[in-house]
């Protein structure tokens, strides 16, 4: 007779006293993309001479750190860098590589955060993202470079990597992380609510986009929802002061998100109360100077940072094009650029309607950008919506028209997170080409 438990095949053990070693091709590609991060983040920090804003922000830094104290100043930002880099004097002595150090960190930091969205992009995805943050130009030079803007992407990407992670696991640390970095966003700079809008509109325009195309009429009483609000908002709109009147619309945005994720039961009532306190806990110790400084609550929340801002946008202080960015991107991320508008044309091509947005929009905007340009009145154009030529107005509209017909190809599909990005591109690049403060 054939002896069956001695046919069949034993798994391999390894022998006693070797180490078996997994080879794991993302893991070490991924490495490689930190560790190449690292040195072209860190190298020759200290060689360049310090731009005026860098000055700016290390002198007052260097003022914590020798015990002069701190109180918020919106021409200055968020508390936060402040009080990161007095620490680092602390810890490493006041010189030109410390200062610097702090944006070194977060940049390579905003590389490693990609690895969070690995469920989302998958692993090839998750490299080339990562591998995209480390060789970008953008990236690379703010991430030498002690303002606030390495700071504002890294807290702004790991927000929306963390609150991403709780939608997808009901994990309650990841949205309490994503309110801990959300409070850190507005610790840095005053733009942190224009990031809460585009993500709170988001949030209820795909409700909307559900109700309307998907679950029919059962939840369509939730577009109510707006108008008290919006009554609402108008009304302090024409009798507030302007600071609180722009404040009143951000927590209306805010707050029908919320409604939406408690309605959807995304969220609980109990852990949208702690992460709220998170967010204000963190928020009062920074802007009240750690305690020493009680108004300075007030005054981060819309008292100074939203009028400041608000005042600079008047006045147009360091005034350019609406079209301003645009060359900027195509000298410095243009192989990004090609990939991304490759991308998004194949992607309208799939549907029917939407290859006639991009193909009607394409005749038409194309030749007008290269041919029309006239100046516009002043007054509304130049004073109400920083526009000065007629080829502003094709721009945005032509931009509009593929972002947001990218946006509803993406929720038809039911991938919001595709959705989510093509939404907040359409409107980063809108909000920030109309603001007048460059």
């Amino acid at each position: 007779m054939i002896n069956r438990s001695a046919a069949t095949p034993q798994p391999a053990q390894a022998e006693k006293g070797y180490l078996t070693v997994r080879f794991n091709p993302y893991r070490i590609i991924f490495a490689a993309i930190i560790i190449f991060t690292i040195i072209t983040r860190l190298y020759g920090l200290s060689f360049k001479p310090y731009h005026h804003d860098e000055s700016l922000y290390a002198t007052y830094s260097w003022y914590l750190y020798e015990g002069r104290g701190y109180k918020y100043d919106p021409m200055m930002h968020g508390p936060f860098m402040f009080y990161l880099d007095a620490l680092l004097f602390t810890l490493f002595s006041p010189n030109d590589f410390t200062a610097r150090l702090s944006s070194a960190l977060f940049g390579i930091a905003l590389v490693c955060c990609v690895g969070l969205l690995r469920r989302q992009l998958g692993s090839i995805g998750t490299l080339v993202a990562a591998g995209i943050f480390a060789v970008s130009p953008t990236f690379m030079y703010f991430s030498r470079f002690f303002r606030e803007d390495i700071f504002v992407a890294f807290w702004a990407f790991l927000t929306m990597a963390l609150f991403l992670n709780y939608l997808d696991t009901q994990r309650r640390g990841y949205l309490y992380g994503a309110a801990a970095a959300l409070a850190f966003v507005f610790c840095v700079k005053e733009n942190s609510y224009l990031f809460l809008f585009i993500f709170s509109t988001f949030i209820s325009f795909a409700a909307f986009y559900e109700i309307l195309f998907h679950r029919g009429a059962s939840r369509r009483l939730y577009l109510l929802g707006w108008l008290p609000g919006a009554l609402a908002v108008g009304v302090v709109w024409f009798t507030a002061a302007p600071h609180w009147a722009l404040f009143s619309v951000f927590v209306l945005a805010a707050v029908m998100a919320l409604a939406e994720l408690l309605h959807a039961r995304k969220i609980s009532l109990t852990n949208a109360g702690i992460g709220l306190g998170i967010f204000m806990a963190i928020f009062y110790v920074f802007f009240t100077s750690f305690f020493r400084n009680k108004p300075g609550f007030v005054d981060g929340l819309a008292v100074k940072s939203l009028s400041y801002w608000i005042n600079q946008d008047k006045i147009q202080r360091i005034k350019d094009a609406f079209t301003y960015f645009c060359p900027l991107a195509i000298v410095y991320e243009l192989p990004l650029l090609v990939i991304l508008f490759s991308g998004l044309a194949a992607l309208l091509c799939r549907r029917r309607l939407s290859r006639i947005v991009l193909i009607t929009s394409s005749i038409i905007a194309i030749p007008l950008l290269l041919i029309w340009h006239r100046d516009l009145p002043i007054d509304p154009w130049d004073t109400k919506l920083h526009m000065t030529s007629t080829i502003h107005i094709v721009f945005t509209v032509y931009m509009f028209a593929l972002l947001f017909a990218a946006v509803c190809h993406y929720l038809k599909d039911q991938r919001p997170f595709p959705a989510f990005l093509a939404y907040w591109g359409m409107l980063s690049v809108l909000i920030y080409s109309y603001a007048g403060e460059k």
